[in-house]
């Protein structure tokens, strides 16, 4: 009988203690990290345009239709709260990544994933840091990666905080498309953003790219250590135009060599912010969100109306005419801008020679000395030119042209004007004219008009 009692006193017990354990809370909340967070989720509401944002519902709904791995095949706009932060904007990477909810809590949030700044460009030291609590439109690609849901890295920018933004709809650039991409009809920095739109970038060895174009501005802002003085024995420089000199609608010239598509040289006049500028070169649209020159392949072709760095307003070479053609050949400044093109026509002046390999030691300005170069002559915009900056080498391959333009047999040609027809390209690495098969120079013509 005790021990029947003592069993029965035993059961009561447990029962007991198990009840009371119901009461007890837990010693802390077991954190929840997907974007699926209990709680009841907004209406899907948005268009994704940048008028009609999507809000995040819309967001997470639109995104989880992506097969995994693969990014949506255009910019959104998501509308909402920042719930947390993950990385601050630092000006070492220039982006940011955080949470944002449509009520600003953790329930049911989307993840912003290194996202540039204001203008879809990189924050800089001293602007608005982000918040929790502050109210945000995201503009960019979105992914399915392995489940999370969120914005492409680099690919997304922050298109406005707490109501303020500074334009880059689209990773474009603001303003009206103007221009045509030409020396007389340049483009300006959304004309030349229009341009590259709709070209591919799947890496940096694999990206689509204009040809050669023009693109005409005011120097906004500079690069970090991006003038050509910071930019050493590269000779380059990177900074950003605009078309009124403002920070609104701007163009990256990512590392452009100098006047004359040479390398920049100690002495020469080095940029500032509100200099007016001519870039010349290709042009792309790099990770598919940021239209900027193609580094290497474009140059500063004017500035402050200077092609030589020697000061503004001369002009340099002479004025940049012509289209290549026989009726409107290319002045030599045209040419010398163009660095590349094949079988076109140039117009100059016979001004002299190069004696041996070095073209700036090398050139003479006269028709006489020991060593008068048989296989090249000197062409540039005016018969007085003595500076090797405004001239192009001018090579004569063995035959006719050789025979009837070189200034050893013909010391007469010195000062004439010449319409030479050949290829655009380096030569004594600089810009030149190679292949050089038909020449007409005081009213006779010599080797085979195309």
């Amino acid at each position: 009988m005790k021990k029947l009692f003592y069993s029965l006193f035993l059961v009561a017990m447990t029962a007991m203690t198990l009840t009371s354990c119901e009461d007890v809370p837990a010693p802390f909340d077991i954190p929840n990290t997907s974007s699926d967070t209990p709680g009841e989720a907004a209406e899907p509401k948005g268009s994704g345009t940048q008028d009609d944002p999507y809000n995040v519902a819309a967001a997470i709904e639109y995104t989880e239709q992506l097969a995994a791995g693969t990014e949506s095949d255009r910019d959104i706009f998501i509308k909402g709260k920042i719930s947390s932060i993950r990385e601050n904007y630092t000006s070492q990477y220039g982006n940011g990544s955080f949470y944002i909810s449509d009520d600003g809590t953790s329930n049911h949030q989307f993840l912003v994933y290194r996202a540039l700044y204001l203008g879809n460009k990189k924050f800089a030291e001293g602007q608005t840091q982000i918040e929790v609590g502050d109210e945000v439109i995201i503009c960019g690609r979105v992914t399915n990666y392995n489940g999370t849901l969120e914005t492409q890295q680099n690919k997304a920018f922050l298109y406005s905080l707490n109501g303020v933004t500074a334009g880059g709809s689209g990773g474009g650039t603001g303003g009206e498309a103007k221009g045509s991409g030409t020396l007389n009809d340049p483009y300006n920095p959304a004309g030349a953003a229009a341009a590259v739109k709709n070209l591919t970038w799947t890496s940096n060895d694999n990206y689509e790219t204009t040809g050669d174009v023009y693109v005409k501005g005011k120097i906004s802002r500079i690069a970090d250590k991006g003038t050509f003085t910071e930019g050493g024995t590269y000779g380059n420089a990177s900074f950003y135009i605009s078309e009124d000199g403002t920070e609104n609608g701007e163009f990256y010239c990512f590392r452009i060599l100098y006047l004359g598509n040479k390398k920049f040289e100690a002495g020469k006049t080095d940029i500032k912010v509100g200099d007016e500028v001519i870039i010349c070169g290709q042009l792309m649209n790099y990770r598919g969100n940021t239209p900027e020159t193609v580094a290497g392949k474009a140059y500063l072709y004017s500035l402050n109306g200077s092609t030589t760095g020697e000061g503004g307003g001369g002009g340099g070479g002479g004025e940049q005419t012509g289209a290549g053609s026989y009726s409107e050949p290319y002045s030599v400044s045209a040419a010398i801008a163009k660095g590349e093109v094949t079988g076109v026509y140039v117009k100059g002046y016979i001004v002299g020679y190069v004696e041996g390999q070095v073209y700036t030691e090398g050139a003479h300005f006269s028709a006489t000395g020991d060593n008068v170069s048989q296989t090249n002559i000197l062409l540039a915009g005016s018969p007085s030119e003595t500076s090797t900056d405004n001239c192009m080498p001018i090579q004569l391959p063995k035959g006719a042209i050789r025979d009837g333009l070189n200034l050893s047999q013909n010391p007469g040609n010195l000062g004439k004007e010449v319409l030479l027809y050949g290829d655009v390209t380096k030569y004594f690495s600089v810009p030149g004219l190679k292949n050089t098969s038909y020449a007409e120079i005081g009213g006779s013509s010599i080797g085979s008009k195309p």
